[in-house]
């Protein structure tokens, strides 16, 4: 049952973030998991969506995928670069009571609108989390410490709402019922300035970070690869297979891969049908980003790498003539595609 909408204490918010005027899927994992939450709680789900234009479709998803209540703010010109904006509203929106939680998509818009908004409510903000739960009738908020070293189990129990920013591929995205039912609530846009930030440009490496978040298909690479040479070739196997690259943490601190394609819990934690690894040891703050895959397919030299036990099917092999092969045989099939 829907509570009163003024009782906001007894609401989880999900900002939600749209590319291409539907949701990511990391903002519909994070509805499902604010589901899961308040029905442990009884407690209501609610979707905060910014619309360019009063189509409902959006809405109409968020409240498929789980969501009770959907706050939407409608404006002719489109939110996306305008997190200062946005923060503004949903603090403006709080006025009238806040809720026990409110969580974002860790992707670079939700990060920035999360800060904003947390600075402006003066609560507290757990980034990057890799896991949430209920401990005592808080937000239990997990999250990667000291360079993925450890993992740090955080409460805040001194102000309303309880925050975070939430990886993408953490939880599972729910199956949508278009037979659920919701309240949309429209809601005015607060008096407020200009924006202060101004979109300079945007460069190719946030295409491949949403790329990577929703790929069915993953070939990564490690130290094991060895050179700037090794993972060119695994970039070229990837194309020819239809998968998107990857990378380890130590690939990436060496300056052997661009940070955009670091999985692990220092980085992206992904759920693709297939992860291939090739050259990667199988350490526990990398394979822990990949725990949702399907399938795993490890290739090492070393027999005795961490990765093999985390592996579907294992292959001891050097990874560049692995690579060379895997281009060279799906390069000559028709659709050169798994």
């Amino acid at each position: 049952m829907i509570k009163r909408m003024e009782d906001r204490r007894s609401e989880i918010w999900v900002c939600c973030e749209k590319r291409q005027s539907r949701l990511t899927a990391a903002s519909s994992e994070l509805i499902g998991k604010a589901r899961e939450l308040a029905d442990s709680l009884g407690y209501s789900a609610a979707a905060v969506i910014f619309e360019d234009m009063s189509g409902e479709s959006a809405a109409q998803t968020a409240i498929g995928l789980g969501a009770d209540i959907v706050y939407r703010f409608c404006h002719s010109r489109f939110f996306r670069t305008e997190e200062d904006l946005q923060a503004w509203a949903i603090a403006d929106l709080m006025e009238s009571g806040r809720p026990w939680a409110c969580l974002f998509p860790a992707e670079t818009h939700g990060r920035l609108t999360s800060a904003l908004l947390a600075a402006r409510l003066k609560t507290g903000l757990t980034a990057d989390c890799t896991g949430l739960s209920v401990e005592d009738g808080w937000l239990l908020q997990t999250r990667p410490a000291f360079g993925g070293s450890l993992i740090a189990d955080i409460l805040c129990r001194h102000s309303l709402p309880q925050m975070a920013s939430v990886q993408s591929g953490v939880f599972p995205r729910p199956e949508p019922d278009a037979d659920r039912q919701g309240v949309i609530i429209d809601c005015a846009l607060p008096a407020a300035g200009p924006s202060a930030l101004k979109l300079i440009g945007c460069s190719a490496e946030r295409k491949a970070e949403e790329s990577l978040s929703e790929a069915k298909v993953v070939l990564a690479g490690g130290m094991g690869l060895g050179s700037v040479r090794g993972f060119r070739a695994l970039k070229r196997a990837a194309d020819r297979i239809g998968a998107v690259p990857a990378a380890s943490r130590a690939a990436v601190g060496a300056g052997l891969a661009p940070y955009s394609w670091q999985v692990g819990l220092s980085g992206k934690t992904i759920r693709p049908e297939l992860y291939i690894a090739c050259g990667i040891s199988g350490a526990v703050q990398h394979m822990a980003g990949v725990r949702g895959a399907a399938r795993v397919i490890a290739v090492n030299l070393d027999k005795k790498a961490p990765v093999f036990d985390c592996a579907d099917v294992g292959i001891i092999a050097d990874c560049l003539v692995f690579l060379e092969k895997l281009e060279t045989y799906f390069g000559a099939r028709p659709q050169g595609r798994m």
